[in-house]
């Protein structure tokens, strides 16, 4: 099976839907995990939308080794993994414009020492920020919450994701331009994992 990360808590997914519930404490204390040089750790590959034309080529390049996820501090369970936070740049071939985001490799990656996202693990976290961002800028933030189960106990956390998702969506109409609307970003990201696999 393909390795996960984490971009934001995609809605409700767990962290073990994520990837990201993958280890024991035991495991993490023994961990130690070399950091790679930047410059080995860069990988780049490309996507071309068979459906809605667009062609991007995305970078993803190792930033920082063995840091918690910053999502993931409310949750005691996830205090102590660790992660690899990655950097993915998405430049659009058709106007040139480049948008970016974070991206957190898997408490299981961490253990083994990944330093280097695959091509298919860059593509599915391409997938998750079109889809994510998508999510939450096609409906208000009760609609959204609602959606994905959020109670009023999560209010908070749920407001927070919410609006990191909006400025997502801000990236990706800069990046994409007025022909792609939020719908379009969704559809995006399930063509890509559909080419891909699960």
């Amino acid at each position: 099976m393909a390795r996960r990360g984490w971009h934001r808590e995609s809605a409700r997914h767990s962290l073990s839907a994520r990837g990201v519930k993958t280890g024991t404490k035991k495991a993490w204390k023994k961990a130690t995990t070399p950091f790679k040089s930047a410059k080995e750790a860069e990988v780049t590959t490309s996507w071309k939308s068979k459906d809605f034309g667009a062609k991007l080529i995305i970078s993803s390049k190792l930033v920082d080794e063995g840091i918690p996820h910053p999502w993931g501090e409310d949750d005691p369970e996830a205090a102590h993994m660790l992660h690899n936070k990655f950097k993915i740049t998405v430049t659009n071939l058709d106007n040139k414009k480049k948008a970016s985001f974070d991206w957190y490799g898997s408490y299981d990656d961490y253990l083994n020492g990944v330093t280097k996202m695959d091509e298919h693990d860059i593509l599915w976290a391409v997938a998750m920020w079109l889809e994510d961002a998508s999510s939450a800028s096609t409906q208000t933030f009760e609609g959204w919450a609602g959606d994905f189960g959020y109670d009023e106990e999560d209010t908070t956390k749920a407001e927070r994701i919410y609006k990191a998702l909006n400025k997502d969506a801000k990236k990706i109409d800069e990046l994409l331009g007025p022909d792609y609307g939020a719908d379009v970003w969704g559809m995006m990201g399930q063509e890509i994992r559909a080419q891909i696999g699960e």
